[in-house]
């Protein structure tokens, strides 16, 4: 049974694909969750529009900026503060710490 997905799960594929799936899979899990639809549905159309929409914004979106050497050595140096700090918090008689 072809099918349309309308939510992103890894194993199926991409937001507006058609995929060939088991019918009794579609009709007794897929459908009713939401996940896909029928091809003539109007959520069908809207997928196939969202992806399109995505696969054109996304050489126009931001490069993600990763930390720095020396960002990297604070952030470390500053779990390792609070990790110390962890170890030094007073006890109760039972273990518990306050």
């Amino acid at each position: 049974m072809k099918v349309v997905i309308i939510t992103h799960i890894d194993k199926l594929g991409q937001i507006g694909e058609t995929i060939d799936v088991a019918e009794g899979f579609a009709r007794n899990y897929l459908v009713p969750r939401g996940i896909v639809c029928l091809p003539g549905d109007s959520r069908a159309t809207e997928a196939r529009k969202c992806a399109l929409q995505e696969k054109q914004e996304k050489p126009h979106k931001e490069k993600e900026i990763k930390p720095s050497k020396r960002e990297k050595r604070i952030i470390r140096q500053v779990k390792e503060k609070k990790a110390i700090q962890h170890d030094t918090l007073k006890e109760g008689n039972n273990g518990t710490r306050f």
